[in-house]
């Protein structure tokens, strides 16, 4: 683990009260620019808007991904 992506765990672990290991799957989500950019971090409000910004970014790729196997799966249906 490289520096900044420990130094953004122990953020994330404390911004938001979790367990190292809860911090550390945050942080799995995180692209590297945010994961930059919290480990950079200077505000806790900072922090959360990051993690606020990756869960919706990864909360809308799964949602289209479950609409695209869901639009397969009944495609195959009508068939």
């Amino acid at each position: 683990m490289r520096d900044y992506q420990w130094r953004a765990c122990r953020l994330i672990e404390a911004v938001v009260g979790c367990s190292p290991l809860a911090a550390d799957a945050l942080a799995d989500m995180l692209t590297e620019e945010e994961l930059h950019r919290v480990a950079d971090s200077t505000s806790d409000a900072e922090v959360e808007a990051i993690l606020r910004q990756a869960t919706d970014r990864r909360r809308k790729e799964f949602s289209e991904r479950l609409k695209k196997f869901y639009q397969e799966t009944t495609d195959g249906d009508k068939r």
